[in-house]
Order: structure tokens, then sequence, then C-alpha cells
């Protein structure tokens, strides 16, 4: 898995960086993938999405965002920055579950997956989940053991999700707090006269 880390690592620390290049990676594996380059005046980021098929169409489906401002903040910071660990994790995720797949061993359900990738976007926040703050702009910052820790995790989630073995809520409980409290989704809406 650290191979794939280091390649997903590699691949979005380029100052050329796009869904392009990691749609070549992910199709290596056969992913099917799909680029959507978003352009404003200011610049533009390309959001990825890929599927690694499950063997059952039944099982259930796990999605994986990762979520970041940037891979990059050009021309002010070079290199990766803290920012891209969503990334990074997101493309290591789809990267080590293809070569799974590839090799015989298919998960029972999908996994779609789905990040953005932006080498020169102006980045602004805190990693809240680090030992100490650490500036989403700030280079020299992923880690590759918390990369590999994300990343294991949530392979290991796909595999037991999948197949029914875990679950991210009490279907018991939920059902039973609808009973007691009636739909909350109103609350999932703009509101009313909106």
């Amino acid at each position: 898995m650290f191979d794939k880390i280091q390649q997903a690592y590699d691949i979005l620390s380029r100052p050329d960086a796009d869904g392009e290049l990691v749609r070549d990676a992910l199709e290596t594996y056969g992913l099917e993938t799909e680029v959507t380059t978003i352009s404003t005046d200011e610049g533009a980021t390309d959001f990825v999405k890929t599927v690694v098929p499950g063997r059952d169409p039944d099982a259930p489906t796990l999605g994986v965002v990762g979520r970041l401002g940037g891979v990059a903040a050009r021309p002010a910071e070079l290199g990766p920055v803290s920012d891209a660990d969503g990334a990074i994790v997101a493309l290591a995720v789809a990267l080590h579950l293809g070569e799974m797949r590839e090799r015989g061993d298919v998960l029972a359900g999908d996994v779609r997956i789905a990040t953005h990738v932006c080498p020169d976007a102006p980045v602004v926040g805190v990693a809240t989940t680090s030992v100490s703050p650490v500036p989403g702009c700030g280079t020299g910052a992923n880690y590759l053991t918390d990369l590999l820790d994300a990343t294991g995790f949530v392979v290991e989630t796909a595999k037991d999700f999948t197949r029914g073995r875990a679950s991210f809520y009490d279907e018991a409980e939920y059902d039973r707090l609808t009973s007691l409290y009636g739909s909350m989704g109103r609350l999932q809406t703009l509101g009313e006269g909106v």
C-alpha cells in the first residue's frame, strides 16, 4: 500500500498535475474514470470520479471523497501542501483497490471514489486532526505514515462495508428514533418557501 501512496504523491506533486494524469494512472488498472474541469477567471480544478466495480450489484456501495482546497499553492509555495492529503489518500485507495481487483481480489460491492486536482490553488485552512496546527498551505507536512494509516483504514472499511460486515448506523435504532421523532428529511432541504 505504501507504493500506492508514493505513486499518488508523485502524480499530485507535479506542477502540471491534473485530472488527466490521475485518469492515466487509474486506467492502468482498468478503472473507468471521469474528469470534469471547472474553470473561472481565477483558475481551474479537475474533479475526478472513478469506480472500482464489485462482484455483486446488490452489495452495498461505499463512497470515498478526498476533500481538500488544493494539492499545491503555486506560485507562492512549491510542492504539495498539507491540504493535499485528501486527494493523496483518495487516489492511493483507488490505485490499491484497482490493483487488488486486477489480481483477483474483487470486493463484494462497488467503491466510488471522488476528489479534485488543482496544483495552483490558494489554500486557507488549518488541519484540525493533526497533533499540532498545520496550515493548509504549508509544504513538507504530508506525513507518509499518516497517509498510510488513512489509506489502510479506508481500504479495510471498503472490504467490510461492501460485504455487509460493517455499517455506519444501527438500523433498529434509526427506526426507533424515526418512530419517536418523525422524519428529519426537512433538514436536508433549503426550507419552506425558498
